[in-house]
Order: C-alpha cells, then sequence, then structure tokens
C-alpha cells in the first residue's frame, strides 16, 4: 500500500482491504520521501530544500496532483500557480509556453514537476526555461520483514 503516511486515508484502504478479503496479513506499507530536486534540462540534482522560499509555477499529469502540490509547499516553495494535466497527459509546445505565461504572469522563479512528468516536457524546454522536477525515493513503513520474504522466497 502506497502514501501509508497519508493519516486517515491510509487507515480507510486499510479497512476496505480487511472487508474485501477477510482477514489477511497486514499490507507491506511504503510511503514516498522527496531525495533531490533535479534540473530537467541538465540532469542535475540538488538537495530538496535548495528553493525554500522560491515562487513556482506546479505542474503535473498524474491522478492525484493535490498530495504533489503539498508535498512542494512542504519543501518551502511558495506555489505562485498551479496546473493540473489529466493522467498520462502528452505535453506539447502550447502547454510549455502556457506554462511560461503562467510564469511570467505569477512572477515565479521556475517551473517545478514530478519526476515522470520531466521526461515528456525535456525535450520541449528552451535553454532558458528553469525547470526542476522532484525525485522521489521510497521508504517502507511497515512490513519490511515481509517484503523481503516475499522477493528472496
Amino acid at each position: 500500500m502506497t502514501r501509508a503516511d497519508e493519516g486517515a486515508g491510509a487507515e480507510e484502504v486499510l479497512q476496505r482491504i480487511s472487508r474485501a478479503g477477510g482477514p489477511a496479513e497486514q499490507p507491506i506499507r511504503v510511503s514516498f520521501k522527496p531525495d533531490k530536486l533535479v534540473d530537467v534540462a541538465t540532469g542535475k540534482p540538488e538537495e530538496p530544500g535548495r528553493f525554500a522560499g522560491t515562487s513556482a509555477v506546479a505542474f503535473s499529469g498524474i491522478a492525484r496532483p493535490v498530495p504533489f502540490h503539498s508535498l512542494l509547499e512542504r519543501l518551502g516553495l511558495k506555489l505562485a500557480d498551479t496546473a493540473v494535466f489529466p493522467d498520462h497527459h502528452e505535453y506539447r509546445p502550447a502547454d510549455l509556453e502556457d506554462l511560461r505565461r503562467r510564469a511570467r504572469r505569477s512572477g515565479a522563479e521556475l517551473l517545478i514537476t514530478t519526476e515522470k512528468d520531466a521526461g515528456k516536457v525535456a525535450p520541449l524546454l528552451r535553454p532558458d526555461d528553469r525547470c526542476w522536477a522532484v525525485r522521489l525515493r521510497t521508504e517502507i513503513v511497515d512490513g519490511q520483514e515481509q517484503l523481503e520474504c516475499l522477493l528472496l522466497g
């Protein structure tokens, strides 16, 4: 179960799993933590707190953008604007033009996105674009031994 650190939502999922399948082993619970911020054009990594206090336009094409926005705010970024695209969105040059306009209009210093979306927008970036992506790492919250047994037999 991913996003195990999201509080009440995680408990609700656990209850649903229990009701659907009856008594079973406790699920392996995983959370995502920011590992690095990565320059989308160059691949240069920076520590997650590097841009604390910086204004940004956040954009993503993911199923649940609100937790992503909350993560950025916890990293200290000031979200000047957000752009939410459909999950698995294929970016076009017009999308990047819109993001640049949003950044100019709001006074944002950079664009920030998910690592998933970074690969899709990289070919569309111009040399003067400041676009960064959040690289996440997984952390086993509960069930490390159970996971190792499943993986190693």
